[in-house]
């Protein structure tokens, strides 16, 4: 903006307030690794869904893992959970998964369905808990756009893959702003479980993630700042009474 001639000052990035959470659990033991997934808010979250559980078995199968695997999905509003029930089960997009019931308190934690695999990982899917999620996760994989950056600003490190909609030039931008916060991985299960898999028994790449990210994205407090930085622009704009 300075070399097209306008005057402008940063100071913060509004998409980091209101993260706080709820410091909601999700009925997760603490010693359990959580991942989060975020398969976006666009037209084609379903089928990125159902990429990220294939994601989520092939990492339960590779060796090297301390603790189970909890997956929970960051569900847009949109997402409809039958449409993904409508692909779950042996000879569909999703084999190996199986609808898991619900516990009594579950919906109103924000969790709207459960699944479990044959082999070992549950997945739960929230709807109003955003930064829950976000909280609770040590590591995410995101195909979102909004979602991935507010990951990155609360220090989670980030793995990506292109999507149907927001394809490879797309991630290439985003790891411009990213560098490295987040991994970007071709777009096939095996291969993002295989990069999840090596980060999480990689604790100091973690930290280096978490931090860069969190440089990256600034800290909270935008909002309240550039409301500030108008409103004295404009009393001096006004001079003096």
């Amino acid at each position: 903006m300075e070399r097209a001639g306008i005057r402008n000052r940063f100071v913060g990035n509004p998409m980091m307030d209101d993260l706080e959470g709820t410091e909601e659990t999700f009925n997760i033991p603490p010693t359990a690794t959580v991942v989060g997934l975020l398969p976006g808010s666009r037209a084609d979250m379903h089928a990125n869904a159902l990429t990220l559980l294939a994601v989520a078995a092939a990492a339960a199968g590779q060796p090297g893992l301390a603790t189970p695997l909890h997956f929970l999905f960051a569900a847009p509003s949109g997402m409809d959970p039958d449409e993904i029930l409508r692909h779950v089960g042996e000879g569909r997009r999703a084999p190996g998964w199986r609808r898991a019931p619900l516990l009594p308190d579950d919906p109103a934690r924000g969790i709207i369905l459960k699944l479990a695999h044959a082999g070992g990982p549950a997945a739960g899917v929230v709807k109003g808990k955003f930064a829950d999620v976000l909280r609770r996760s040590q590591v995410v994989i995101g195909l979102a756009g909004t979602a991935n950056e507010q990951a990155v600003g609360l220090g989670k490190p980030l793995i990506t893959f292109p999507g149907l909609i927001q394809g490879p030039q797309f991630v290439r931008m985003k790891m411009r702003l990213f560098d490295a916060a987040a991994i970007a991985v071709p777009p096939h299960p095996e291969v993002v479980a295989r990069a999840l898999v090596d980060l999480l028994r990689d604790p100091a790449t973690q930290a280096r993630m978490s931090r860069a990210g969190r440089e990256r994205m600034g800290p909270p407090g935008a909002s309240d700042a550039i409301a500030e930085a108008v409103r004295a622009a404009l009393l001096q704009a006004e001079g003096p009474a």
